[in-house]
């Protein structure tokens, strides 16, 4: 870990829902934070997938091994503020090596009142969770272990909160995310993207009766469409939690 002078790593524990638990090093607030892990492998862009509302009530994991290489600024936040619960890395840097940086990514942490931790075997954590699947987590410095199971068991279950209108306000009937950086829309699949990144493609496969099924990578997404003839795979930065089966489309 590249550590500013005078940084003291706190401890702090990561506990799964299925008893999976792990061991470092405190990254921004102190505290607690409880959410969905998913894994993203990005290897840039950290802030802008800290800022995407789509990833609201969920913990991220980053399998590049060094987060926070360039810093963090106002220019590259894709919302008003981070959205994510809980932030996981290998290693962290301190240190921003560029010009346009603002802050520190555990400044940014720090300023929207989010605990991280870091100094995991981050590749290690994502096989299990593609193994295993999406799952509640907890990230603390503050609780016991036995602490930390107890708020895992007395959670409720993701899909029975309305992040939706925690990053819409409640305002908006198209249920899907709003973002303030759109992509320039060069052909018509683009729209599908531009609406709402993820959420759309799995809603339109659903609705036409396409196969859908759990894909465990991050980075890239499927995008698929009833008038498409092909699946396209796009750069993005949300972790797709469903895909659609092209045999189906």
């Amino acid at each position: 870990m590249s550590r500013m002078p005078g940084y003291a790593p706190r401890d702090t524990l990561l506990v799964l829902d299925d008893g999976y638990t792990a061991r470092g090093r405190l990254l921004g607030k102190p505290g607690t934070a409880l959410g969905k892990l998913v894994f993203n492998t990005s290897m840039v862009g950290y802030q802008e997938i800290l800022t995407d509302p789509s990833y609201a009530g969920e913990i991220l994991v980053f399998t590049f091994p060094l987060i926070g290489i360039y810093g963090a600024t106002l220019a590259d936040a894709q919302s008003g503020g981070i959205h994510a619960r809980g932030l996981i890395v290998g290693e962290a840097q301190f240190i921003p090596d560029s010009w346009r940086s603002d802050s520190t990514l555990s400044d940014l942490l720090l300023f929207e009142g989010i605990t991280g931790i870091s100094g995991l075997d981050t590749r290690r954590l994502a096989r299990h969770l593609r193994d295993c699947g999406e799952m509640l987590g907890v990230i603390t410095s503050e609780l016991t272990e036995a602490e930390a199971r107890s708020a895992l068991d007395n959670a409720p279950d993701f899909g029975a909160v309305d992040y939706v209108k925690e990053v819409t306000g409640g305002a908006a009937d198209w249920k899907f995310p709003i973002w303030l950086n759109s992509m320039l829309m060069t052909e018509p699949w683009d729209l599908i993207i531009n609406i709402g990144h993820v959420v759309p493609h799995e809603v339109l496969g659903f609705a036409n009766h396409n196969k859908n099924y759990f894909i465990g990578v991050g980075g890239k997404e499927l995008i698929c469409a009833a008038h498409m003839a092909a699946a396209r795979i796009c750069a993005r930065s949300k972790m797709c939690s469903f895909a659609i089966d092209v045999r189906s489309c």
